[in-house]
């Protein structure tokens, strides 16, 4: 008996043709399980991923499902924590940003009061005073005239202050 050559060749190609084939198949079948099985391993925390872009856009209602591992699990129950405290700071922050205007607005009210009802009838006063100096000075002499023009430069003063309080 001789062995022809050309047949054991084929022979072993054959036999490795199928073991490549084999290990090809359990190859493919093996990343299968695991895309299958990494997918839901990795699915809550690609929901967690999602949460704190929601997060990041000031999405505060965000809410996450209670996880059955206790580590994910403990995840969930801080983001929803963290978003149940970002939410009360943010309403917290709205109120107060409510009455700090509401302080500035009663503010500037008192302040115009008090312009009007102080100062005003103070420049009343300078205005109606200098106006008595000019006309008390306008028969006499020369410092008289000076006088006069100094209380006219008073009254000037005191009109534009007028015209300023009245604008604030």
């Amino acid at each position: 008996i001789t062995g022809e050559p050309g047949d054991e060749i084929a022979e072993i190609w054959e036999n490795a043709v199928a073991l490549g084939t084999v290990g090809l198949l359990l190859n493919v079948a093996m990343i299968g399980i695991l895309y299958v099985l990494f997918g839901r391993v990795l699915d809550p925390l690609t929901v967690l991923a999602r949460g704190l872009a929601d997060l990041e856009q000031r999405t505060y209602s965000v809410r996450l499902a209670k996880q059955p591992t206790r580590e994910l699990g403990a995840l969930a129950e801080r983001f929803n924590a963290l978003a149940l405290a970002l939410e009360a700071l943010r309403a917290e922050n709205l109120r107060l940003n409510r009455r700090l205007i509401t302080a500035q607005d009663d503010e500037r009210r008192r302040i115009a009061l008090e312009l009007h009802d102080v100062v005003g009838p103070c420049l009343f006063g300078l205005k109606a005073n200098a106006s008595s100096i000019i006309g008390a000075a306008a028969n006499q002499s020369d410092k008289a005239n000076a006088v006069a023009e100094r209380a006219r430069d008073i009254l000037a003063i005191v009109e534009h202050l007028q015209v300023i309080n009245r604008s604030m």
